[in-house]
């Protein structure tokens, strides 16, 4: 999808793009049709009082089935190897030729220049100055949002381990507890056990007392 310039109020947006389009690449079902595609443009941009610039002309039946990429640069063209090589050379063939973009996509060529290419524009656009803007508030938008996000992600997480380690501390307490119970049925098992020791020692004193008067009658 391609982006309309910015302030053109003397053609409608669908004008708009297309001739934002038909600036940068166009397609042809035959290559003996460029040349004449050519000649049309060329009389075109006569007409506004600009010249032809470098700009691609694909050959196939429809944009999904491209069989040949050509750039074109005044009467010349050369084909390319596909349609990516052929997008690249063409916005280096500006530079190159120290050709201005045109002016249906300048504000395109300047958000291409500016993020595809990370080249700082000298002079930018006023349509690429708004959108370049635009996107800048956008990224901070998302900036923040993508903070907040992982903030919240951050306070779930913490929300889910406190229980956690409130049933560690449970477990760890219970432990406690049953090794505190334990300890205390032993106690309890070696104070009975003293205190039979004491009974059983007495019971033996007293039966030997008995026995001893027993004898002396």
């Amino acid at each position: 999808m391609l982006i309309a310039p910015r302030g053109r109020t003397s053609v409608t947006s669908k004008t708009s793009v297309e001739q934002c389009q038909d600036s940068i690449i166009m397609i042809v079902k035959d290559v003996t049709e460029i040349d004449e595609i050519q000649d049309n443009r060329a009389e075109e941009l006569k007409n506004r009082g600009s010249s032809l610039t470098p700009m691609l002309i694909v050959v196939g039946d429809n944009w999904e089935s491209i069989e040949h990429v050509y750039i074109c640069i005044n009467n010349n063209r050369w084909l390319m190897d596909n349609l990516i090589n052929g997008f690249d050379t063409l916005f280096k063939s500006f530079y190159i030729l120290e050709t201005p973009f045109p002016k249906e996509s300048s504000v395109l060529w300047g958000l291409i220049q500016k993020y595809v290419y990370k080249m700082e524009l000298p002079q930018v656009d006023p349509g690429a100055a708004g959108i370049l803007v635009d996107l800048k508030r956008i990224s901070i938008a998302n900036s923040v949002q993508q903070r907040e996000t992982h903030q919240v992600a951050q306070q779930q997480q913490q929300q889910r381990e406190i229980p956690v380690e409130q049933h560690q501390q449970r477990e760890i307490q219970f432990e406690q507890q049953q090794q505190q119970g334990e300890i205390q049925v032993e106690q309890q098992q070696q104070q009975q056990n003293e205190i039979q020791q004491v009974e059983q020692q007495q019971q033996r004193k007293q039966k030997k007392k008995t026995n001893k008067l027993k004898l002396l009658k």
